[in-house]
């Protein structure tokens, strides 16, 4: 048993004589593991069913074969406990030891402006001809926000127009129709308001 917990010893030193971090984490597997099995006994039933062929229990310490201690795996005492990490702070420490290319920032697409008025109330208000003066005077990415933010562009054309006048026609169209939708289900005492 003796020569088991020497060879591993000397394992783990020649692993970490050659700088690989995997020794540090097996030795603090082995001893946290080790540890547990020395304090609760169900542990070390559940341990050695685990890891015996046959499944016969290892008897407990001061027998032959009782398992290695703390002190035998780490003559230097065990090493500290490892404190958690936040999510961001270990994502952050992943990337700086690990040679990840970062993403490049994508371009993101722009969206509208919100619009400088709505044309149903202007229509509704001023009636047609005064929400074609309206939109007369404003300029041509103010018409695509009106078209984009009242959801009239359904064939996907009237964003890319260059024309002020397609969008006013466009906006004019889409505005008196959405007023007038549902007329014909309206009595005539509520269309005279």
């Amino acid at each position: 048993m003796i020569e088991d917990v020497d060879a591993a010893t000397a394992s783990l030193r020649d692993l970490a004589e050659a700088g690989d971090p995997l020794a540090g984490q097996l030795a603090r597997l082995v001893g946290v593991l080790a540890a547990e099995a020395g304090r609760n006994e169900s542990f070390r039933r559940e341990l050695a069913t685990a890891l015996s062929a046959a499944g016969e229990l290892i008897p407990r310490e001061g027998t032959p074969s009782s398992p290695p201690t703390p002190d035998a795996l780490w003559p230097d005492g065990p090493p500290p406990p490892r404190t958690k990490k936040r999510a961001p702070e270990a994502a952050e420490a992943y990337a700086q030891e690990a040679v990840i290319p970062q993403p490049t920032p994508v371009e993101t697409r722009r969206l509208r402006e919100r619009s400088v008025l709505n044309p149903y109330a202007v229509m509704a208000e001023l009636g047609e001809s005064g929400l074609e003066q309206q939109l007369a005077r404003l300029e041509l990415d103010q018409l695509k926000d009106i078209v984009s933010e009242y959801g009239m562009n359904h064939d996907r054309r009237a964003l890319t127009w260059k024309s002020p006048r397609r969008l006013i026609d466009r906006i004019l169209a889409e505005t008196s129709s959405g007023l007038h939708q549902g007329d014909a289900f309206r009595t005539a005492r509520t269309l005279r308001r």
